[in-house]
């Protein structure tokens, strides 16, 4: 029995059908199972599902909704996925993206013509296989998806691959998909999306009001991708013309299946990859599907459930009603004093008070419902807020204590992230989709641009304790730099998954980086990772050492948790009703602030659950 991995709906394994023919088992995790809403969703799907008949998509080969567990086996695809085809061997030249486009569009017709609508098509639910590739998943996970977050009124689907019409709630046909598509093939062509990466909620707002970022595509692959990235459905072209348009384009003439059937459209590399892969899967010993079905509820069944770890319940919590989506919140140097972002305003609220938050000022940032604050620091001297906020495309400094204007920095661009230098001196920021620059705090004179890792973008961006090094997030990587001269120091590997908040420890010894799928801890002299601890969710925005270095702070899903630095164990958990955006420490680490959707910002006295 072969385990092939693990993902939000369950576990899934290599097995073969009572015909002999492998196949990929997915056993569907517990909880989801005994969702009478998932079962009745799960059903639909499956019917519909099964009649798609089409070359470039993984037929499913029977499935099981009303026993324990439930399960559903599909054909199995020896090869590899696009998501790491390109993360490991770069990205593709433009006639083999178009011939994937080709075998894409024709996986679609052949979806759409059997009633069914992918919703989720992304580079992870596209496989590579020396026969051509193929499209899995097709609405099969959205069952999943709506039983989680129907309650909460969340589009279905992955933020950068989402049309605009799934961000706002609209109805969503086959245009839906071939906006998706337009996406893939960005991917495919440059590494990267068409609307950059960060947080969810930012990179929805960009699909649905800001033009894709096409400049890398190629001229003629260019043309087709913005075609299909319209934001008015009806403005796309259909699956058979988009077919028909990149199949000529890709010199495959009219048998698109025949050409596909070798690797020859493939990069050289990754063609290398998928046949090795093929290979050392075919050497594999399988067990029937039957037989994995029942060993897996076996194996779940004799496995002793960790206790889950304490929730903090303090006597007296202190909650902020924000009134509005809550996406950073920041502790000035002293700790008297609480920063929020939200959505079109920030504030500054007084802690002084053990039993009341005054709001000493507020600011509008914004006009649109969505422009929301991307990031906000306090100066270390606590004299000033620097903002980055969606709809202004600017770094804004703010006067601490009375909430005046101070400076204004353009980009043309949605800034991502900042961060002061530790003297107050300096002010780091990334642009989307761009690289590092640096400015100086009181005058917003441009002071140095640092280059990027390859054709990545950065993500974001940390300065060590003592100014002299830089942290920046890339495409699955962080990387040191010197701060004064913009040279490149070390470059660590974070697995599949890019960072989206990185934190020096107060000696600068040790860098975090926390990305969807793990929190690690990097030693920055030698480069090892001293700790990694896998991560499961849709948000992963922010992390923060505690000031004496002991103690980790990260904000995934709907709770914000905090560990042990020096043995990766998770210590607490405190809980919003939605999910938790920003977080920190004050200055002495005996509170943790956490901002969230739920339209409140907490602060939680941990000094009792969690001592220094």
């Amino acid at each position: 029995m072969a385990r092939l991995g693990a993902g939000g709906m369950g576990r899934v394994y290599l097995g073969r059908s009572t015909s002999g023919r492998a196949v990929a088992v997915k056993v569907i995790r517990a909880e989801l199972a005994e969702d009478p809403h998932f079962r009745r969703r799960f059903a639909r799907e499956i019917a519909a599902v099964r009649r798609v008949a089409g070359f470039f998509t993984a037929a499913v080969v029977d499935a099981e909704v009303e026993k324990s567990p439930a399960w559903l086996a599909t054909a199995y695809v020896p090869g590899m996925s696009l998501e790491e085809a390109v993360r490991v061997h770069g990205a593709w030249a433009e006639e083999s993206a178009m011939a994937l486009g080709a075998g894409l569009a024709e996986a679609l017709e052949a979806i759409h013509s059997a009633g069914v609508i992918h919703r989720d098509l992304k580079p992870s639910n596209v496989l590579l296989a020396a026969d051509g590739p193929r499209v899995i998943d097709f609405g099969i996970s959205c069952a999943a998806e709506a039983s989680a977050l129907t309650h909460t009124g969340m589009a279905i689907g992955t933020p950068g691959y989402m049309s605009p019409e799934q961000v706002t709630g609209g109805a969503v046909g086959p245009a839906s998909d071939v906006f998706s598509l337009g996406s893939v093939l960005t991917f495919a062509a440059t590494g990267a999306g068409p609307f950059g990466s960060g947080l969810p909620h930012a990179v929805n707002f960009r699909a649905v009001y800001e033009e894709p970022v096409l400049h890398q595509l190629p001229a003629a692959l260019q043309e087709f991708v913005r075609s299909c990235l319209a934001k008015v459905p009806a403005h796309r072209p259909t699956v058979a013309a988009l077919l028909d348009r990149l199949a000529k384009a890709a010199r495959l003439g009219d048998d698109v299946t025949s050409v596909l059937a070798t690797a020859a459209w493939l990069p050289a590399a990754v063609a290398t990859a998928v046949s090795t892969r093929s290979a050392d899967v075919a050497s594999v010993p399988t067990e029937p599907a039957t037989k994995i079905i029942a060993a897996d509820l076996l194996s779940r069944s004799a496995v002793t459930p960790t206790p889950p770890p304490p929730v903090l319940q303090p006597v007296a919590p202190r909650r902020i009603e924000v009134g509005q989506w809550t996406t950073r919140v920041a502790f000035s140097p002293d700790g008297t004093r609480l920063a929020t972002g939200s959505s079109r305003r920030v504030g500054v609220w007084d802690l002084r008070d053990a039993n009341s938050s005054e709001l000493l000022w507020r600011q509008k940032i914004g006009d649109w419902l969505l422009d929301s604050l991307k990031d906000m620091a306090f100066s270390p001297d606590g004299t000033r807020l620097a903002t980055a906020t969606l709809g202004e495309r600017t770094a804004v400094v703010w006067d601490a204590d009375t909430g005046e204007r101070l400076l204004q920095i353009a980009h043309g661009r949605t800034v991502e992230h900042l961060a002061f230098s530790p003297d107050s001196t300096r002010l780091a920021t990334v642009p989307q989709l761009g690289t590092v620059l640096l400015w100086d705090a009181a005058t917003g004179r441009q002071l140095l641009e640092f280059p990027k890792h390859g054709e990545d973008s950065v993500s974001c961006v940390a300065f060590g304790p003592d100014g002299t090094r830089l942290a920046t997030g890339s495409v699955r990587a962080a990387l040191l730099w010197d701060a004064g001269t913009g040279n490149r120091l070390m470059l660590l590997h974070h697995d599949t998954a890019t960072p989206h908040g990185l934190a020096f420890s107060a000696d600068g010894a040790r860098l975090a980086t926390f990305s969807e799928d793990s929190l690690a801890v990097w030693d920055v002299t030698s480069g090892e990772r001293l700790h990694h601890i896998p991560q499961r969710g849709n948000n992963a925005g922010a992390v923060a050492f505690s000031p004496d270095g002991t103690r980790l702070a990260t904000g995934h899903g709907k709770t914000a948790a905090v560990w042990d630095a020096a043995t990766g164990q998770r210590l607490i958990e405190v809980a919003h009703k939605d999910m938790v955006w920003g977080m920190e420490f004050n200055g002495d680490g005996t509170r943790l602030a956490t901002g969230s959707i739920d339209k409140t910002a907490a602060v939680w006295d941990i000094s009792s659950t969690c001592p220094t």
